[in-house]
C-alpha cells in the first residue's frame, strides 16, 4: 500500500498494479484478485485501485487494442475489464490518449514575449532536478490521486533514466527572469529498442503549468516547442497519454496540432 495513499473521503488506498492471467481460467484471476484485497484490507485500506503502480503508470487499455504499446504505459488484453467488472470494480476515470504523426502534425511557432521555453538541461541536472521536483508537485498534487515526491524520490527515478532521456524531449516554460511555470515532460519509446528496433518514437508522459498561470498560452508554446524538436531529430510520431476524459484545454491543444484519437484507460475502483 503506498505511503499516503487516500480515497476520496480520506481514507487509506490500496493500489494492485501488476496483474497478469490467461483467459481460460477467470477463477485463478479472482482469487488472486481478492488475496490482494485481503493483503490491503489488512494493512488498513478502504478502498483499492487497479490496475495502479505509481503517478505515470496506472490505467487498464479499454481500447485501441491494435496501436503500440509505447513506454510507462499497460498494453492488457480486452478481457480483463470483464474480469475486475465481476468482482464489483467500477470506473474511477477515464483517461484517454492522442497521437501525433509525422505527416500530418501541424507545425506551431509561438514567440510569448511575457515567458520563455527552453530545454531540459544535462549539464545541470541537480539544479534540474529541484525545479522538476518543485513544478511536478505545484502542478499535480490534489489531482486524482496523485502522490506529492519527495526531492529524493525524483533524484532516484531522473538518476535511472537520465542515460536514456533525450534532452531536447523535455522542455521547461519560465518567466524572463528565470521563475520556472510549466514543465512538458517527453521521452523515447524504449519499447522499440527493447524489441531491437531504430527509435523514432516517443511518449509525452506529462505536461503542465503552475495554478494561476494556465490560460495563457504556456502549454502551446511548451508543445510548440517539443514539436519542432522532434520533427528536426527524425521522430515519426509521439503518443500523448493520461488526459483525463474531462480535462479538455489538453485536448483541444492536441487537436490543434491535428493529433488523432488515440488508446483509452480506466482506472477502477472499489471498496473493501
Amino acid at each position: 500500500m503506498p505511503n499516503g495513499a487516500v480515497d476520496e473521503l480520506g481514507r487509506p488506498q490500496g493500489w494492485i498494479g501488476y496483474f497478469e492471467t490467461l483467459p481460460d481460467n477467470p477463477n485463478a484471476a479472482f482469487g488472486v484478485i481478492r488475496r490482494c484485497e485481503e493483503i490491503l484490507a489488512g494493512s488498513g485500506a478502504k478502498s483499492v485501485l487497479a490496475p495502479k503502480v505509481d503517478n505515470q503508470l496506472a490505467g487498464l487499455l479499454v481500447s485501441g487494442f491494435h496501436l503500440p504499446q509505447t513506454v510507462l504505459t499497460n498494453h492488457t488484453p480486452p478481457y480483463y475489464l470483464a474480469l475486475f467488472a465481476g468482482l464489483g470494480y467500477r470506473k474511477q476515470f477515464k483517461t484517454c490518449s492522442f497521437y501525433f504523426d509525422r505527416e500530418t502534425v501541424i507545425k506551431r511557432r509561438l514567440r510569448p514575449s511575457d515567458f520563455i521555453t527552453r530545454e531540459f538541461n544535462r549539464n545541470n541536472w541537480h539544479g534540474e532536478l529541484l525545479i522538476f521536483n518543485q513544478l511536478q508537485n505545484k502542478i499535480f498534487t490534489g489531482r486524482n490521486g496523485y502522490i506529492p515526491r519527495t526531492l529524493e524520490d525524483d533524484q532516484e527515478m531522473l538518476r535511472d533514466y537520465l542515460p536514456y532521456l533525450d534532452h531536447e524531449l523535455i522542455i521547461i516554460a519560465q518567466t524572463p527572469t528565470g521563475t520556472p511555470a510549466g514543465l512538458l515532460i517527453c521521452i523515447p519509446d524504449l519499447n522499440q529498442a527493447l524489441k531491437g528496433r531504430e527509435i523514432n518514437r516517443a511518449r509525452i508522459v506529462s505536461i503542465g503549468v503552475i495554478p494561476g498561470l494556465q490560460g495563457k498560452g504556456i502549454g502551446a508554446a511548451m508543445s510548440a516547442h517539443l514539436a519542432g524538436n522532434l520533427l528536426r531529430k527524425g521522430y515519426q510520431s509521439a503518443e500523448a497519454s493520461w488526459i483525463m476524459e474531462h480535462n479538455i484545454p489538453p485536448q483541444k491543444l492536441a487537436g490543434w496540432f491535428n493529433a488523432k484519437p488515440g488508446r483509452e484507460f480506466v482506472l477502477l475502483y472499489k471498496e473493501i
